[in-house]
């Protein structure tokens, strides 16, 4: 090879003239292969192959190829054609005129496999030039080359089942590299018949190579041509093509396969042409998403990057995919890829996931736009059915079912801060005040007429939000202004039944424990916290506390803690409320109620004058004889939680003369022996309520 490129151009000359006529001549088949054989290691260099193939031998070549009856020297001159083929650069525009293509259509139909795989291989390579020139040239130049319509027949034939699989992986590899670029030849292999022998081959060869390329050729061509994706999934039985596609365990097969779920999943408008367009219904949605999902799990960067597109397309086409694939745990595999620096280093990588993130963010609003419409329009429209068939039903269509997805994404710690922003907030609110606020019907109070499941899930939504503090004090204004009041008069209504209702109270307590553990937060929102919880709340906290477990108990804790924060409020507005009868009566011992929020609760209205609380009731109460039970438990089983509020109460009862029948001051000895106790605040109680009895007596 170096010898002739070192060659005089005359020596070149004769050198080819003596090669031509070993070609031409009188010469034996074997002769000719050996020579064959000879010229074809010359032709795979670029500057060799640049001379040869625009010399006159590839014509002879050509004359030879369309003339000769031997398959074996047919088979050698394709093999010396697609060699030069491959590694020219430039090719005279004579040889367009020489019948090249054709020779290599002819041999591609014949029976001869050696000869069919080496002359479809070397049409590949003439086909992807061919496409690269015309590309590359102007528009005003049209191309010298014609290729007979045939060669894309003749391509389809061999991707028929039973052909042989090396001559299609030939035929799959040229329509996969001429469909890559554009151009005239770009759409003419990118036709019905090609694209339906591609998906059909693929979905019965076994051999991954050759899956590898046939499904790059078919993502190649559907992508030429969109318009084709309805037929061939229709043609290959549904999703069920895409499914296996994108399941492959071949990389690159699964690979093409998602650009092909992407192109199926884009096309969701009419069809080009008048041609219908890919219609999923939900069962194949369903199909397809566990092995999109599992696309996630695998180690290349570009497949989880389709694949988080693919999942964006389906997920914007349907609401109930997000809530099925929010279901399979589409969130933390999106937290594992954020955190994955290959993956997010990849500028396509982390664009695919930002899009996936933000599509599901809009989505999941959109859902909760869609229930409040519903919502609206249930309320508008109520009272033609009956509550128990509204209540535990959705109707067809609805959107309630997909609110679980709401769900999921304000418990995700990557994307609630995005879904969660005052204004979902407020809608949240409403959807509260729509789903569980009470309506009258037939003199009772009712449930809003939506399904029990639904209710629930809303309440775990707004539990979400209520388990991030630093959510709920950004929002702090719009907690308590649209959740709070809602949640207040869900609880208040009385309907819903006894878990909701309990849901709702829970909800509550949970949004105000950051704002009352922050003294900046409750003085700028205290208005609104009183609004929810004295003037919604305060007529239901006396039917609260003698409701069905575990209401009353939460009853209390939230009580408590309010009292806690603002005393000088709540005090009095449990007084008003009419809760000291209740309160003291789980004052003791044998009150399933008495506890540390209880005790805590009656120590604060202890500090209220005899106007709000008069004596008088403590008496008829017998507050004092509950409370030297309790104290009397305390001190003997070492409670120590109760010790402290249990002496100021009976120091307060002793100071206001409530103690007439003198079990607290009969209790002296034992203050006394609290007096030393290591707690400070429980020896200093102790002390007082020493001087207490000291003083009654």
């Amino acid at each position: 090879l170096d010898a002739m490129l070192a060659m005089p151009q005359t020596e070149l000359e004769d050198f080819l003239t003596a090669v031509y006529r070993s070609l031409s001549g009188s010469a034996s088949l074997q002769e000719r292969l050996n020579s064959l054989c000879y010229f074809e290691t010359l032709c795979a260099n670029q500057s060799a192959a640049n001379v040869l193939i625009n010399s006159s031998l590839m014509g002879l070549l050509v004359r030879i190829m369309r003339s000769a009856k031997s398959p074996a020297l047919r088979a050698r001159l394709a093999s010396v054609m697609g060699t030069l083929l491959r590694h020219a650069t430039y090719i005279s525009e004579e040889l367009a005129q020489s019948g090249l293509a054709e020779a290599l259509v002819e041999a591609v139909a014949e029976r001869d496999e050696r000869l069919k795989r080496r002359a479809m291989a070397a049409l590949g390579e003439l086909l992807f030039y061919v496409a690269t020139q015309q590309q590359e040239q102007e528009q005003s130049s049209p191309s010298p080359w014609e290729v007979p319509e045939e060669a894309v027949g003749a391509m389809v034939r061999l991707l028929r089942p039973g052909e042989d699989e090396v001559a299609a992986h030939y035929a799959a590899k040229s329509v996969e590299n001429v469909a890559s670029g554009a151009g005239e030849w770009s759409a003419r292999v990118s036709t019905p018949e090609m694209a339906n022998a591609l998906a059909s081959l693929y979905g019965t060869c076994r051999s991954e190579q050759l899956r590898a390329t046939l499904a790059g050729a078919l993502a190649r061509v559907l992508r030429q041509q969109r318009w084709l994706i309805a037929g061939v999934l229709h043609h290959a039985g549904g999703t069920r093509l895409l499914v296996r596609g994108v399941a492959d365990t071949q990389l690159r097969a699964a690979q093409a396969m998602v650009s092909a779920a992407c192109l199926a999943l884009m096309d969701a408008g009419g069809g080009e042409g008048g041609r219908p367009a890919v219609v999923l219904s939900a069962a194949e949605e369903k199909v397809l998403l566990p092995p999109l999902l599992a696309c996630l799990e695998q180690p290349g960067v570009v497949l989880r990057a389709k694949a988080c597109l693919a999942l964006l397309l389906l997920v914007r086409r349907s609401p109930r995919a997000l809530r099925q694939a929010c279901a399979a745990r589409l969130l933390p595999t999106l937290d594992r890829l954020a955190s994955d620096g290959e993956f997010v280093g990849d500028g396509f990588g982390a664009a695919a996931l930002h899009a996936l993130e933000a599509g599901v963010v809009r989505s999941g609003r959109g859902i909760m736009e869609a229930v409040a419409v519903e919502l609206r329009q249930r309320k508008k429209g109520g009272g033609d059915r009956s509550d128990r068939e509204r209540v535990h039903s959705a109707q067809p269509g609805s959107a309630l079912p997909l609110f679980p997805a709401v769900l999921f994404l304000a418990g995700s710690s990557s994307l609630r801060a995005d879904l969660l922003g005052e204004a979902n907030l407020s809608r949240l609110g409403e959807l509260v005040r729509l789903t569980l606020a009470p309506r009258v019907s037939g003199g009772a109070f009712s449930a809003g007429g939506v399904p029990l499941d639904f209710a629930s899930v809303l309440l775990q939504t707004v539990e979400a939000v209520a388990s991030q503090p630093d959510l709920v004090l950004d929002t702090a204004a719009v907690v308590g202004t649209r959740l709070l009041p809602a949640l207040a008069d869900a609880v208040a209504g009385g309907g819903g039944g006894g878990e909701l209702r309990f849901q709702a109270l829970r909800c509550v307590a949970d949004l105000l424990a950051p704002i009352l553990s922050t003294p900046v937060a409750y003085e700028l929102h205290a208005e609104a916290i009183a609004d929810a919880c004295i003037h919604r709340l305060g007529p239901a906290y006396a039917r609260l506390l003698a409701d069905e477990e575990p209401i009353p108990l939460a009853t209390l804790k939230l009580l408590g803690a309010l009292v806690e924060r603002d005393a000088a409020r709540y005090a009095v507005a449990a007084a008003r409320s009419g809760l000291v009868p209740p309160l003291l009566s789980f004052l003791r011992i044998s009150s399933m109620l008495c506890n540390i929020h209880n005790i805590r609760l009656v120590r604060q209205l202890m500090a209220l004058d005899e106007s709000e609380l008069p004596t008088g009731e403590l008496v008829r109460h017998d507050a004092a004889a509950g409370l030297a039970g309790v104290l009397e438990y305390a001190a003997a089983n070492s409670v120590g939680p109760f010790l402290e509020p249990a002496l100021t109460i009976g120091a307060a009862l002793l100071l206001r003369g409530a103690d007439t029948g003198g079990q607290l001051a009969a209790l002296a000895p034992v203050a006394d022996g609290l007096r030393a106790h290591e707690i400070e605040r429980i020896a200093a109680a102790a002390e007082g309520f020493a001087r207490a009895c000291a003083a009654s007596t």
